[in-house]
């Protein structure tokens, strides 16, 4: 609650710079017992990076200094939990810091994982829950510090180890892993017969911060230990589940606009450690931890049928609607913000402001995984897809919100992500929105939006080269296949909605794709792929609204057709139009004014 006043990132600063300097000074009884003064001290600033601070060095020489000695485990595990308060501020960029030598660099990064690690499996193969429980902050932190390793793992910063330690990185986590899998089986077991088991909230939520790991390693390792995961996967999904409906009424209560206006806990609180130091306020959101893992486990037959047999996709809409109200909630809250920072009686602190983005950055990312996951379902599953009523539901709730948001930024894979999903359930389900239905007109006409702003030729050095639009570019990475599946899918919804071919001519999608065309080169001047896409989405155009073709035609499509040898295209327009007014017809004026400018220059 200090930290609330203007002054509370200076008064901060300069106390972490104390305590820091005293930190790495010292060389007594006195260094161990700052790790849990400044440990106190860090986790109680609402500041998520800390990366730039200049007390940062200093604490990181102090932990150096103890964790490369020769001391007791007492001694040792204040530093632990410091190490993952530290972690939790600054990722695990300190453990490699630029200027240690590559040897060292790595042997330090190894002691941290391989005491974390130890710590884990001592703990967890040789005591009872009764027994961990007593040891239960320490574990949470080698959690974190184990977890944050494996994040690590998947980024190219992993390559500043040699290959020995790299292989030394993989067999710890894997070792870790393999202790934590047995523990969760066990549990798992024990909750047949015994269901009080973990009617205790302290209890409960050790378990939950386990399964919150495992679900960071499934995220990266697709194919790790998967029988025993599949094993687990009922009692981890349902505890999962259960934590969310427990905390999701307090959470949603706490939103701007919609409950408290008390923020005195308007911070970030999604770390591995509050779950036990905040025992009696928040419960943790568990399946938040297991979406990445999810969409790899939706993807193979045996965990999907398990999943399916506990309605995850009834689990997924409820939870995507649940991020929605929090991501809508803190947007229009932001955007109050920006209209009143010119008054200093009604702006918030900055870290307000800046825990108001967190969440709304988190929700945006657990909505686009959620999308994943569905999508992964709506293609495997049809014949569920088909008849479940709640796939007609999520359908609804995309054809909401979409235009609430827009289409460009930080958001746009996001809205990539919500637009393919609508229009897969669109494809698959039996039940479909009327023609008299505005929501419909609203969700094709963001699909179309989406879909057509993706590519210009104005941006290009040369407008006879068709390129991706700068608002894509940034995101294109995850946006590119969204983008050839939407062209696709589209394509296959108008084949079971015709009526949608209208609307899409009536745009001017279809005629500026044709004028499009006409401008950029053969061959060099468009990716055969994208080439592709147009001629698919074309043709069913055609296919669907015997109508468009004329339109096609009268807009140079037959020069288009040449141009790029799209022979589909010109096969489909000749039995839709027939041979011989396709052949006779002319090019576009744009075209003949071409010719007629060569011509008069050569006569002069």
């Amino acid at each position: 609650k200090c930290w609330t006043y203007y002054s509370g990132p200076d008064d901060f600063n300069n106390l972490m710079m104390k305590f820091c300097r005293e930190f790495s000074l010292l060389q007594d009884q006195t260094k161990f017992e700052l790790c849990d003064v400044i440990r106190t001290i860090l986790r109680s600033f609402p500041k998520s990076n800390f990366d730039e601070d200049p007390w940062l060095p200093l604490l990181q020489k102090g932990l150096h200094d103890i964790l490369f000695s020769k001391i007791s485990k007492k001694m040792r595990d204040p530093a632990m939990q410091l190490v993952a308060a530290v972690i939790e501020v600054s990722d695990f960029e300190w453990c490699l810091s630029e200027d240690m030598e590559s040897q060292e660099r790595g042997r330090f990064f190894l002691i941290i994982l391989n005491l974390a690690t130890i710590e884990v499996i001592m703990h967890l193969e040789e005591q009872t829950l009764d027994e961990i429980m007593t040891n239960s902050e320490l574990l949470v932190s080698c959690y974190y510090i184990i977890e944050s390793a494996v994040s690590y793992m998947a980024s190219d910063r992993l390559l500043l180890l040699d290959h020995g330690q790299r292989g030394q990185l993989y067999t710890a986590m894997k070792n870790g892993f393999a202790s934590i899998l047995r523990f969760l089986q066990e549990m798992a077991v024990t909750l047949r017969s015994q269901t009080h088991h973990l009617e205790n909230n302290q209890k409960k939520f050790f378990v939950c911060a386990t399964i919150r790991i495992l679900g960071a390693w499934l995220a990266e390792e697709a194919m790790a230990n998967r029988e025993e995961v599949c094993e687990i996967l009922p009692f981890i999904l349902h505890l999962a589940n259960e934590t969310f409906e427990s905390q999701k009424l307090s959470k949603l209560s706490m939103l701007p606009g919609r409950g408290s206006t008390d923020f005195r806990d308007f911070t970030e609180a999604t770390e591995a450690s509050a779950i036990m130091t905040r025992l009696g306020q928040v419960t943790p959101d568990t399946l938040r931890f297991m979406l990445p893992g999810l969409c790899h486990l939706v993807s193979e037959e045996t965990p999907r049928q398990i999943l399916i047999q506990m309605k995850i996709q009834e689990i997924l809409f409820a939870y995507i609607s649940y991020h929605w109200t929090i991501f809508d909630s803190y947007k229009k809250w932001l955007e109050e913000q920006a209209e009143a920072e010119d008054s200093a009686d009604v702006a918030e602190p900055f870290y307000m402001i800046d825990n108001a983005k967190f969440e709304m950055v988190n929700s945006k990312y657990a909505m686009t995984t959620i999308c994943n996951i569905l999508m992964n379902l709506v293609v495997l599953e049809t014949k569920v897809v088909e008849e479940d009523q709640v796939f007609f539901h999520i359908l609804k709730f995309v054809m909401n919100t979409l235009p609430s948001l827009e289409n460009n930024g930080e958001l746009l894979v996001l809205y990539g992500n919500l637009i393919v999903l609508g229009l897969l359930i669109l494809q698959k389900h039996s039940r479909r929105p009327k023609s008299t239905d505005y929501s419909i007109y609203r969700f094709i006409q963001a699909v179309v939006r989406f879909l057509w702003d993706a590519h210009n030729c104005e941006e290009a050095r040369e407008e006879e080269e068709l390129v991706v639009s700068t608002p894509y570019i940034e995101h294109w990475n995850d946006l590119e296949d969204l983008w050839y599946l939407g062209m696709q899918v589209l394509s296959n919804v108008m084949q079971v909605l015709p009526w949608l071919a209208d609307f899409i001519v009536d745009s001017g999608w279809a005629q500026e794709i044709v004028r499009t065309l006409f401008k950029v080169r053969p061959k060099t001047g468009i990716e055969r792929g994208t080439l592709s896409a147009f001629e698919d989405f074309l043709t069913a155009l055609v296919r669907t609204s015997p109508g468009c073709a004329i339109m096609l035609h009268e807009n140079g499509i037959n020069h288009v057709c040449k141009m790029h040898r799209m022979k589909e295209l010109t096969s489909t327009l000749n039995s839709e139009i027939g041979g011989k007014k396709w052949a006779s017809t002319s090019e576009p004026s744009e075209v003949e004014a071409d010719k007629k400018s060569s011509s008069e220059e050569s006569e002069k």
